[in-house]
């Protein structure tokens, strides 16, 4: 079995990508990976981010999840400070917060200073992509049959002003790529092709999306 591969000189990774795209995935992928290398590893996932769907709706979510992801990035430069086999995995972060935040000024300060901070540290960001011919079907968590479910993604879809789910993940995506690109910070796509999940950027690794398990590894040397 091969592994997925390290960036042994990151501490912060953080994991982006729309419903659906094997953020949870990649994100136990990768924690194995480090524990591998003997690591510490401090992972986080969207509920502990405070992005849970359930937090969407929330007054002053905005505010509050900004100020957070600020003192969690203070919690995180403690834990690799001085400790060069200590990794901590994000499991959504600045990127998420620009796409589901409607900037009120004093909210855009903070949002501004946090990117700062980011790029000024060790900071690696896998985003997943979705075909298009995937986004309606993934995105969707048809798994999910409860009514309270149905409604915030009713209210998701009338708040951006689109005409059904898989048209606003669409744009999302696309945004996602888009801030990526300006903000400079060093990110490697993974997609979901079939039944592989496709690493990109200079190494190419299938992964079976059921098991997770590594057949293939091809790239840099």
């Amino acid at each position: 079995m091969v592994n997925i591969p390290y960036f042994k000189d990151k501490r912060i990774i953080i994991i982006e990508g729309i419903a659906g795209s094997g953020k949870n995935t990649i994100q136990e992928r990768i924690k194995d990976r480090y524990n591998q290398e003997k690591f510490r590893v401090y992972d986080f996932s969207e509920e502990d981010l405070l992005f849970s769907w359930k937090h969407f709706w929330i007054e002053n979510m905005e505010m509050h999840r900004i100020r957070y992801l600020h003192s969690l990035l203070d919690y995180c430069e403690k834990l690799i400070d001085g400790h060069t086999k200590t990794v901590i995995i994000l499991n959504r972060f600045h990127i998420t917060y620009a796409i589901v935040s409607e900037y009120r000024k004093e909210a855009k300060k903070l949002y501004d200073r946090l990117v700062d901070r980011l790029r000024g540290l060790p900071v690696h960001i896998f985003i997943g992509r979705l075909g298009l011919e995937n986004i309606e079907k993934r995105a969707s968590h048809s798994e999910r049959k409860d009514e309270i479910w149905r409604i915030h993604q009713q209210k998701r879809i009338k708040r951006s002003n689109v005409r059904s789910l898989s048209e606003l993940y669409k744009n999302e995506q696309e945004a996602i790529f888009k801030i990526a690109e300006k903000q400079g910070i060093p990110y490697s796509v993974f997609e979901f092709k079939g039944s592989k999940w496709v690493l990109k950027d200079g190494d190419l690794v299938e992964v079976d999306a059921r098991t997770g398990r590594v057949t293939k590894i091809k790239g840099r040397g």
